[in-house]
């Protein structure tokens, strides 16, 4: 494939634009929309550092800090799917600019947040702007490349920005936090954000960005959006309620009844939020599960390293950042060979093998010793977690969205997004519910804390690798094995 040069004549098709000028204007709008996603992965490790000095500064009490990462997971996991169904019919680039917008305001609220209510409401407004941007960040990619080698190499890019976020967060945060105060890890998004919507009207093709021409679906919005909530409430809680408490076993009942109720109004309305067929597309569901098989297990895989880092080797939030370097830079290279990969073998075979690797990694992981040594025992590790994730989850985004319709390219979006976000949310709280019983093991049998704390940690490891293999199942038994598709052009689709 070659990348920005257009290979001979090509014949004319309506809506591809098929010259060195449409292809630059591609790869701006991709490099925007990356600049869009970068801010969104930032902010989740970015304010994860902070928190020891937001709750000293603010007075945040041991049980109340946990509302600063909830408030926005709530809100981000619960509003996913409005988002995307939102893109498809409002228009894509008005949504994304106006999800933005508040995800900005929202930030300069939070630091600006002399109280934790006001910290914790300005998070929860952030988590509504992330949903609305995330999916119709996807939805503007795969509208504005061509389904093929350009829109796989675009997703290479995209998908790159989640990764290498992460680690340049954990270090922006430990520095913004020790330099200037923990305020900034909020500010920060505001200048970002203020460029990216200040371009999107020149960068971002404006394709589809029309009045809706037909109905939407206000009561099925409103029931997904409260069952998502109240589903990615009760898992992520799970933990300190506990899983047969009052609180999670009635979340649960109520996201229940109201999924129930959206797939009886979904069956009945006009113009459905989500068309029910969807759901009988192999491709786009083993893709969703795949997602959210690698979600379940990927946060918890950094939480543990960042924990074992800081407690037991005694590294600083920034030299923890720094630790987690190798896997950013693995992973800038690496998202420069799936595409390639996908285009030669096909997005399943790859996400069954960014599955794997995955799963093989995390178990070298699970050798970890208090005091262990960094060059031996997490380096390995860290190098090779980020070919299996990107893999997977880029292989996975690409079979989500291929064959798709542009009119549902939001809707796909924010289904991939909900899936993994749940995923997430339910992943967390089973990891950390085995490691706390493994730990609580260790001490009954009279192992020092640290040694028990870090068997806990290696049973975490293990249940991850479990998500892998059933990753790895998903997409080779439920999504469709698919051509090879032969290089091409670049197009921009308007």
């Amino acid at each position: 494939m070659h990348e920005a040069v257009i290979d001979g004549p090509m014949p004319a098709e309506p809506g591809l634009a098929a010259d060195p000028k449409a292809a630059g204007r591609a790869n701006a709008a991709l490099a925007l929309l990356c600049v869009a996603q970068l801010m969104l992965v930032l902010d989740f490790s970015i304010v994860n550092v902070a928190l020891p000095s937001i709750k000293t500064a603010l007075g945040f009490s041991d049980s109340s800090l946990q509302w600063v990462i909830s408030a926005y997971a709530l809100t981000f996991g619960g509003f996913l799917m409005l988002g995307g169904r939102a893109a498809d019919l409002f228009g894509r680039r008005r949504v994304f600019m106006s999800g933005l917008a508040l995800f900005s305001a929202a930030s300069l609220l939070g630091g600006f947040a002399t109280a934790p209510w006001m910290l914790v409401a300005a998070r929860a407004l952030q988590g509504i702007g992330g949903a609305i941007v995330s999916p119709a960040s996807l939805s503007l990619l795969t509208t504005t490349f061509a389904e093929g080698p350009a829109r796989n190499r675009a997703m290479g890019w995209f998908g790159t920005m989640s990764t290498v976020g992460f680690a340049v967060g954990m270090m922006l945060g430990g520095l913004l936090t020790d330099t200037v105060g923990w305020e900034w890890v909020m500010f920060i998004n505001v200048p970002i954000g203020l460029v990216v919507i200040g371009l999107a009207p020149v960068l971002l093709p404006s394709g589809g960005d029309l009045p809706p021409r037909v109905g939407f679906d206000l009561l099925g919005a409103a029931l997904i959006t409260a069952a998502s909530a109240c589903l990615v409430y009760a898992l992520s809680d799970a933990e300190s309620a506990g899983w047969g408490s009052p609180q999670t076993i009635g979340l649960l009942v109520l996201a229940l009844a109201l999924a129930a109720g959206f797939f009886a109004v979904e069956a009945r309305v006009r113009h459905p939020l989500i068309p029910l067929d969807v759901f009988t597309r192999r491709n786009l569901m083993g893709a969703n599960v795949v997602g959210f098989l690698l979600a379940a297990a990927i946060p918890a895989m950094i939480l543990l390293l960042t924990f074992h880092m800081q407690k037991h080797l005694h590294y600083t939030p920034w030299i923890t950042g720094l630790a987690f370097m190798p896997h950013a830079v693995v992973a800038f290279f690496a998202a420069r060979v799936v595409p390639r990969v996908v285009n030669r073998f096909g997005a399943r075979p790859i996400m069954a093998w960014g599955a794997a690797i995955f799963g093989a990694s995390v178990l070298l992981l699970a050798a970890i010793r208090p005091g262990g040594s960094y060059w031996l025992e997490l380096l390995p590790g860290l190098a090779i977690t980020p070919v299996g994730i990107l893999f997977g989850f880029i292989a996975s985004m690409i079979a989500a969205t291929s064959g798709m319709p542009d009119e549902e390219q939001g809707l796909a979006s924010g289904m991939l997004s909900t899936f993994q976000q749940i995923g997430q949310a339910l992943g967390l709280a089973v990891i950390l519910n085995v490691v706390a019983y493994a730990e609580r093991q260790g001490l009954a049998a009279e192992l020092l804390e640290d040694t028990a704390r870090v068997q806990g940690y290696r049973a975490g490891f293990l249940v991850e690798a479990g998500f892998a293999v059933l990753a790895v199942a998903a997409a080779l038994l439920v999504v469709r094995p698919s051509k090879a598709k032969s290089s091409g052009p670049v197009v921009m689709v308007h």
